[in-house]
């Protein structure tokens, strides 16, 4: 190959290259999500978003130190998992309006049976809906994390894993303190 040609050879691969990355920043080249994905995605943020929910009454009006500690940290947790969410589903523009802001009617069903629950029994009882969501959550995100197929939805469910497992433990441990264990 002639060293002009060379040049203009290298020179395209280089223009490619930039293309692909700044694509790859921007979401342009980012592929859709399949039907599992995008379902999962919008199950994780309403997920968190009740959650968050129940972490922001629960900071505010649980009878124990311990769940109160427990609230305030799912609320924090789940906010900001909620965020991560948004922008992985932005990157692969997939809309999750509603999804990001509504609790689905068995959630708010959960929510509203809470929130009249009085000092210690609502304790007992959020501490319970934690420790199940938490577990049912964990398993959601392993299945993700070992089969979905984007890239960017595994790694994010594998990363967000050891914090899952946290917020497990730590709903147990307050679930036994609510219960007087």
């Amino acid at each position: 190959m002639k060293p002009a040609m060379l040049v203009k050879t290298a020179s395209v691969f280089a223009i490619m290259a930039i293309g692909g990355i700044v694509g790859a920043q921007t979401g342009e080249n980012t592929k859709p999500l399949d039907a599992q994905e995008s379902a999962f995605l919008r199950g994780a943020v309403q997920d968190d978003v009740f959650m968050e929910r129940l972490g922001q009454y629960a900071a505010d009006h649980a009878a124990t130190d311990e769940v109160r500690r427990l609230g305030r940290q799912m609320a924090t947790d789940h906010k900001a998992d909620r965020e991560q969410i948004q922008q992985l589903a932005k990157d692969h523009a997939l809309n999750l309006t509603g999804h990001d802001a509504d609790l689905t009617p068995s959630q708010q069903a959960v929510y509203d049976r809470l929130t009249t629950k009085p000092g210690k029994d609502f304790d007992k009882d959020y501490t319970k809906v934690a420790v199940a969501e938490h577990n049912k959550m964990i398993g959601e995100y392993e299945r993700e994390r070992d089969h979905a197929a984007d890239v960017a939805v595994r790694e994010y469910a594998g990363k967000e894993l050891g914090g899952l497992q946290d917020h497990l433990k730590m709903s147990e441990n307050a679930e036994k303190v609510a219960w007087g264990e």
